[in-house]
This record gives C-alpha cells, structure tokens and sequence, in this order.
C-alpha cells in the first residue's frame, strides 16, 4: 500500500469513527477487516471490476442523479453506486480509485450488518475546481460553491455539467462563464456544460436553520401515533412557514389547534430560540385532502 493511500485510508477511518458510536474494539476490529480486503483486492487490481446489480439497478433508474462538491469544506459524500458514476468524469476520476475504496469500505461494513446507506471520503484534490474557484474569487466573483452534476439519460448516455453558486447580487454570469471555461480547456474538458444558481445569502442561512428546526419537530411528531401526523414541511418563502398534514378524523379541526400549540410551545422554549433568532413564522396544520385545519 502506498502512503497517499494509506493517508487516504486514514481519513475514511476517521469519518467511520464520526460516524458510528462504536467500541474501541468493534473500531480495530472493522478497521482490520478493511485492511485485508483492500489487499485482497490490490492481489487482482488488473481483474474485472465486479458491479454490484443494486448499483446497476439504481444508475439505470436514476434520471437525474446529483453529486454536489463543495469546494470550502474540501469533502465528498457518495454512495457506493455513485462513486462508480464519478469515476467517469475524467477530471473527479482522481478522487476514486479504479474500485473505489468506498466500496470495500461498504462492502466490508455490509458483510458484517452494518445498515450503511453511504460512506465518506475526504480528500485534498480537486485540481480543475480549485483553480476555478481560485481564479473566480481572486477577480472578486461572488462564488458561494461549486459542484459537479451527473446525468443518466433514458439511453444510459451520461452527460457532465458544472454548477456555479453565486451570490444573487453577481450580474457578471457571462464573464464568470468565460473565465470557468478558460480553466476547463486547459484539462481538455471546454465542452462541459456550465450552469449557475443564484444563492440568497440570508435566506440561504435562514432555510438552514428551519430545516435543522424541522427535522426535529418531525423526528417528535412522526415518532409518536398521538399526534397523527402524517407528513411535515416547510418553506422560508416569502416567510417561514411549517406545513403539517395530519390523518385525524374525528373533530379534526380542535385537534388540529391543540397540536398547533404544542408545536408553537415547543419552538418559543429555550431550546428553539437560538434556532429561531426571531423569525416570525406559521404553523400550517392541514389534512390529507391538503385543506387547511386551523
């Protein structure tokens, strides 16, 4: 094993630890069964590359599948059929291994029942990106982030495009668009599409914030069949607002405003506050039919 991968191995270790609450022994102990099967596989790198047909399967039916890299944190989540779809791209191949190593990473944790959706990897490449959003932000462009998307077609085809985040005050879209391209013909990649998405700095943080807010209320309200909650969501536009829909039938309407006051108690409690910094907002309570209860 080389050192880049042995660093490599080192900082997927590091995201496992983060990630499951595990002794210090089962830690050693998958740590070792991970080891031996990257050098199993290393025997018979020149062998074919076995897919697995869930991957297959979930590539061929994803029509519009996305993988996001955000530059400022220098990390990417993926699972393992996607990190297959990256390998592709010639300038994010340089992030995955012929066999990636998030898949003996998910086939050793899937062999001893762990119940994994995804792994983690962390790496500090990324050339062609980094000189885009280098270059960008030294000529004083708004760029919030940069990412990478897939697309599978009907016909299997794969089609790559860059996504440009860019603070919604940035006008400049056509000279940014010149300066990206300029960076992409230096690695043989000036056909690749590039498309921009204009980010509200505010609301951008505001919607963090709620969606943090409501994967907690939900994680409470879903959880317990006495409140008959169904489904939640919400929307920081034009102003925050919760949309709950529950399936009570009988006086649904009272029951509807008794839960409207258990929520609201719990986002005015100490522990909301922070969380909520002020915002006014609503809680809309409907039923399945979606018509509003309260």
């Amino acid at each position: 094993m080389t050192a880049n991968q042995d660093k490599r191995n080192k900082h997927i270790f590091k995201e496992l630890d983060a990630s499951f609450s595990l002794s210090e022994s089962t830690r050693k102990r998958m740590k070792q069964n991970i080891m031996v099967e990257i050098d199993q596989r290393a025997t018979r790198i020149h062998s074919p590359v076995r897919k697995k047909p869930f991957q297959k399967k979930l590539l061929y039916t994803s029509l519009a599948t996305c993988l996001l890299a955000a530059l400022f944190i220098g990390s990417t989540f993926v699972s393992p059929a996607m990190a297959q779809v990256a390998s592709k791209i010639p300038y994010l191949g340089k992030l995955f291994e012929p066999e990636p190593i998030t898949d003996i990473i998910f086939d050793t944790l899937e062999k001893q029942n762990y119940k994994v959706s995804s792994v983690g990897t962390v790496y500090p490449d990324g050339k062609i990106m980094d000189d885009i959003q280098r270059t960008l932000k030294a000529k004083g462009y708004h760029l919030v982030t940069i990412g990478i998307t897939t697309h599978v077609d009907k016909d299997n085809h794969d089609s790559y495009s860059i996504d440009l985040e860019i603070a919604d005050t940035e006008t400049r879209t056509d000279a940014i668009k010149k300066e990206a391209q300029q960076i992409l013909k230096k690695y043989d990649q000036a056909n690749t599409d590039i498309t921009f998405t204009k980010v509200n700095g505010p609301k951008r943080e505001q919607d963090g914030r709620w969606g943090t807010i409501v994967t907690t209320i939900g994680d409470g309200l879903l959880s317990k069949k006495k409140y008959e909650v169904v489904g939640i969501g919400y929307s920081v536009n034009p102003s925050p607002h919760l949309n709950i829909t529950i399936s009570r039938q009988e006086e649904p309407q009272l029951f509807a405003k008794e839960l409207e006051k258990v929520v609201e108690e719990f986002l005015e409690s100490d522990k909301m506050k922070k969380q909520l910094q002020g915002d006014s907002y609503e809680v809309i309570i409907q039923n399945e039919a979606g018509e509003r209860l309260n």
